[in-house]
């Protein structure tokens, strides 16, 4: 491919500068290197060892063919190690000018030794999302006009009033919408905002038919017939809302230390004093005084001792 490249440049009278006179010089290369870059990326190659071979415009080679190998266990060789079978190939097809996929479904062995293709599922790619109002992780204004929320870093959540059957437009921004919109982005998908209509994040409580049920905004989120697909929401991980829901993994601690100041004391001949208050001493040996006291008039009015 370099050599065609270079071919390509020389009958094109593209090479117009001079080779470089000393080790140090850059200037020359900086042009021709570029216009070689360019000569190379425009070569194709039909029938080359590995096939087609070409490259597209970030100069990435397409067209590549792939073996496809099915992993076995064999338990007879030494160490367990594996067997590899070839099962299907992603070739370059002339005829049509496309990759092809060739692939024998029936000598592939699955995970757990199965012969059958598994059904699998398919992952969506739109969410309903409900949200909380909740200074700074989530602001939320009413709007007049869907045009009213930007489209960069604010979202419409609309609000619907459960005593009015009304929905309210509203503009949501802040933290959790922003990263909300960065998970949309990377894991390319994509979601339509709802304000909660509770305003309390939710607990377990018995209803009036005495059976528990979650409140709040966690509640819309268990209850399949809403149609919740996640909550962005500052959310407190608990071991009941854990069970009920999966969290993400958290992202603020909070941790509360009391700090007392030290005093440092000198040992004195009254230490033993110092677990109690002056006062405290006072009181129990008027309390003792008072007890002997008693004592002694009993001891004196007693007809035995008369």
């Amino acid at each position: 491919m370099a050599a065609m490249g270079l071919r390509h440049l020389y009958e094109e009278n593209k090479i117009v500068h001079e080779p470089p006179s000393t080790c140090d010089s850059i200037e020359s290369w900086e042009e021709t290197g570029k216009k070689l870059f360019e000569s190379i990326k425009m070569q194709v190659i039909y029938d080359g060892e590995t096939g087609k071979v070409a490259f597209d415009a970030q100069g990435d080679r397409i067209f590549a063919e792939y073996t496809l190998m099915n992993v076995k266990e064999n338990k007879k060789a030494q160490f367990g190690s594996n067997d590899l079978q070839t099962v299907g190939e992603y070739s370059y097809d002339m005829d049509t000018d496309e990759m092809q996929l060739f692939i024998n479904l029936s000598e592939i062995t699955w995970p757990g030794k199965r012969k059958e293709v598994p059904q699998g599922y398919i992952l969506p790619t739109h969410f309903r999302v409900m949200t909380l109002h909740e200074r700074p992780f989530v602001y939320a204004e009413p709007i007049a006009s869907p045009e009213d929320c930007g489209p960069t870093n604010e979202a419409l959540c609309p609000l619907f009033n459960t005593s009015t059957n009304e929905t309210q437009l509203m503009c949501c921004w802040g933290y959790c919408i922003d990263l909300l919109f960065t998970l949309a982005k990377k894991n390319n998908f994509t979601f339509s905002l709802e304000l909660s209509p509770s305003v309390h994040y939710g607990a377990l409580k018995q209803n009036s038919q005495g059976k528990k049920e979650w409140t709040g905004i966690i509640g819309q989120l268990v209850n399949e017939e809403n149609g919740i697909d996640m909550v962005a929401a500052p959310l407190t991980i608990n071991p009941e809302r854990s069970d009920a829901i999966a969290f993400s993994k958290p992202f603020k601690y909070q941790g509360i230390t009391i700090l007392v100041k030290r005093v440092p004391h000198e040992p004195a001949l009254v230490s033993i004093l110092q677990p109690f208050r002056d006062t405290l001493w006072l009181m129990l040996l008027a309390t003792v005084h008072v007890i002997a006291l008693v004592v002694w008039i009993l001891d004196r009015l007693s007809p035995v001792y008369k």
